[in-house]
């Protein structure tokens, strides 16, 4: 709670800190008073040093090529961004650019009119990307961003060394898993045979991701649409097995309480020190997991395993982060907007900047993969792979399954009850907030006018 409350105190102080004003209904133009056109980026923090190293490099080279143009890089925790954002659009503070997560893009920004829509802009400079990862960010046939870092994949990161010691192969199917469990516990004595971050709320609805698209038989992503456009309930017999299968990895000990209350942090400093031998997360943990590890042991990968016979793992993942134009952008100016936006989606900038992140799926063109041990593996996993479904959802619902698979694995909730927490709390905000999954069909011609943005 102290957390949220620092977040949201730093979000007002930034948000009255800017001198800019937007070209919005004030007519500010976003012009410095020595004359220079200002662009400011919002970004979620970076997590690594180098990350801010190579955008700070980036900025510099911008500025160079346009005299007279002022490139302002302010960072917040993600979580905070639709508040700040919000904050800073009613104050009529101009943000240009929006570096964040793909889901609060599509689910969260876009649906609030907070961003512009950028179909003419990116068609110029589509090629620049991988097959299929500008998809993830158009809805309903509009273009809400760009991805900008790597393709992500979801998977099980175990020491090898120990599975090799142990006489253990690549758990396939629940049974399997169990077995391995098993073994860790009686030779090594390990209480966490698996750790899992179940501090964090957003690793639990991954999970659930994972187990839902097998009892759904891999038509998870068709049928969350089909039930948040209200056409069906998140009560069935398919959602209530997927948050079953959750719970029985702690009934069987694979997993125990203790991942409850661990956070990324402790679930990696568990996993280095050898006192967990498996843990689940993504490729973004792969390359901080390897600097923490070091020689002390070799990591290995596996895809979610095999819940029932008959059942097919399907991995969860997409292009991850992303860009976006603010609504509140500079509008006079939004010519030199545009053209941050190409200057940094060029191969060669882009290295500065996604290249920091030290990317196994680069998802721009040109940009250097790095060559790590399991990366031809992890790379494997991508053809299983779906897109996130907390992408779809808007953050109420989203907290509310988070909740509901925590009081599953803690054994408080059962799973009829779970899936009923989130129809209910679908049916509040559709009641309270009047959602709509289908929102771009109701906006009306002047909303559209309002994010309008044009490559000329």
């Amino acid at each position: 709670m102290l957390k949220k409350s620092a977040a949201l105190i730093t979000c007002l102080m930034l948000a009255l800190s800017l001198l800019v004003g937007c070209s919005g209904a004030d007519g500010a133009s976003g012009t410095a008073g020595g004359g220079e056109i200002e662009i400011n980026v919002l970004s979620a923090t970076m997590r690594l040093d180098a990350m801010v190293d190579g955008w700070e490099e980036m900025i510099t080279k911008f500025e160079e090529e346009n005299p007279g143009v002022n490139v302002n890089l302010e960072m917040q925790e993600w979580e905070a961004i639709p508040q700040y954002l919000a904050q800073a659009r009613m104050a009529g503070e101009q943000i240009d650019i929006i570096r964040t997560t793909g889901g609060q893009i599509r689910s969260t920004l876009a649906p609030a009119g907070a961003l512009m829509e950028l179909s003419q802009v990116v068609e110029p400079i589509k090629d620049r990307f991988e097959e299929g990862t500008l998809d993830v960010y158009n809805v309903g046939g509009y273009q809400w961003g760009i991805p900008y870092s790597e393709t992500t994949v979801s998977c099980v990161y175990y020491n090898k060394t120990m599975f090799d010691e142990l006489g253990l192969e690549e758990p396939k199917t629940l049974d399997e898993l169990q077995h391995c469990a098993d073994v860790i516990r009686e030779e090594k004595g390990i209480a966490n045979p698996w750790i899992h971050q179940g501090a964090i709320l957003g690793y639990w609805q991954m999970f659930f991701e994972e187990t839902y698209a097998q009892t759904s038989h891999n038509e998870s992503i068709a049928k969350a649409e089909d039930w948040l456009s209200g056409n069906s309930s998140f009560v069935n017999d398919e959602t209530i097995e997927a948050f079953a299968m959750i719970g029985e990895l702690f009934e069987r000990g694979i997993l125990t309480k203790d991942s409850l209350n661990t956070d990324d942090t402790g679930m990696k400093a568990l996993f280095a020190q050898q006192e967990a031998a498996m843990f689940y997360g993504g490729t973004w943990e792969y390359a901080p997991v390897l600097e923490i590890v070091g020689d002390t042991f070799e990591v290995g990968v596996f895809m979610f395993p095999e819940m029932a016979d008959g059942l097919v793992p399907q991995g969860s993942g997409a292009a991850d982060d992303g860009i976006a134009v603010a609504s509140n952008c500079n509008k006079e100016h939004s010519d030199m907007v545009v053209k941050f936006l190409e200057f940094m989606t060029r191969p060669e900038n882009a290295q500065l900047t996604i290249g920091a992140t030290e990317p196994i799926l680069p998802v721009i063109k040109g940009v250097e993969a790095v060559d790590m041990p399991c990366a031809e593996e992890l790379m494997s996993f991508v053809p299983q792979n779906i897109m996130y479904i907390d992408w779809m959802l808007p953050a109420e619902i989203n907290d509310a399954l988070g909740n509901a698979i925590a009081g599953v694995a803690s054994g408080e909730v059962t799973s009829e009850q779970a899936a009923q927490s989130v129809q209910d709390a679908y049916e509040t905000v559709v009641r309270e907030k009047n959602y709509s999954y289908d929102w771009y069909n109701d906006w009306t011609e002047e909303q559209w006018a309002a994010v309008e943005l044009k490559a000329d």
